[in-house]
């Protein structure tokens, strides 16, 4: 009776050791090339969304609507762009609200909530968010506004290599600076943090900064490399 149950103790150790085994098989690290790729889709959605903001902006001085301190305005956009062999799609719906110091327009608080679609050669994603940002520089002589804001975004995407999915979160801190004339990013940067947890990775957890460089180009500076992106 005890050799027997000697033997069955024995198997069900060899069995436990074994899964165990075949768990540990199946966790995947994933590099600081596949973030890159994930934090690329939200580069872009940043990028588009500070243009389009910015426009609505300059749309409304133009037709006079910002003339009353602490005005609400509501307004909302999609966008949609193939970019060679990458698909990006976002909604945003926000409220613009006039700042003023002493009765004169300083510049604009943008709070808005949005969905985002991504679909690329290495990654597709899913995710909504929020953001709080200002646009500054109204009144100064200089050929730029200054865009400052806080956001962040979580949603579900799948790494295209090996279909593995991972449940994203991403926050972001940004001063970026746009072209008073055309309404593009010239220069700026944002630092940001990412985790990501799936049934069979390591849990993903990244922190760096983003330089843009204009033209729809930047640079992501992540564990001491640079990675340049382009949307």
């Amino acid at each position: 009776m005890n050799s027997t149950l000697t033997k069955f103790t024995i198997c069900l150790s060899i069995l436990a050791i074994g899964l165990s085994s075949c768990r540990r098989d199946k966790t995947v690290d994933v590099s600081d090339e596949q973030v890159v790729d994930m934090l690329s889709a939200s580069i872009s959605d940043k990028g588009e969304d500070v243009q389009e903001e910015t426009k609505s902006m300059h749309n409304s001085v133009a037709l006079g609507q910002f003339a009353q301190c602490d005005n609400e305005v509501t307004y909302a956009f999609d966008w949609s762009r193939t970019w060679g062999s990458r698909f990006y799609e976002r909604n945003v719906q926000g409220v613009r609200t006039t700042l003023c110091a002493d009765d004169e327009l300083t510049g604009f608080l943008f709070e808005s909530n949005f969905t985002t679609a991504y679909a690329g050669p290495r990654w597709e994603s899913d995710a909504s968010g929020s953001k709080t940002g200002t646009l500054t520089g109204f009144n100064s002589q200089d050929d730029f506004y200054t865009w400052s804001d806080s956001s962040s975004k979580s949603g579900t995407g799948v790494i295209v290599q090996n279909e593995e999915q991972v449940e994203t979160s991403f926050s972001f801190n940004s001063l970026i600076y746009i072209d008073k004339e055309d309404h593009i990013i010239t220069g700026g940067s944002s630092d940001f943090t990412f985790t990501g947890t799936g049934e069979n990775i390591e849990d993903i957890n990244r922190s760096g900064t983003i330089d843009f460089l204009g033209n729809r180009q930047a640079n992501i500076h992540l564990n001491g490399n640079t990675y340049s992106v382009s949307w």
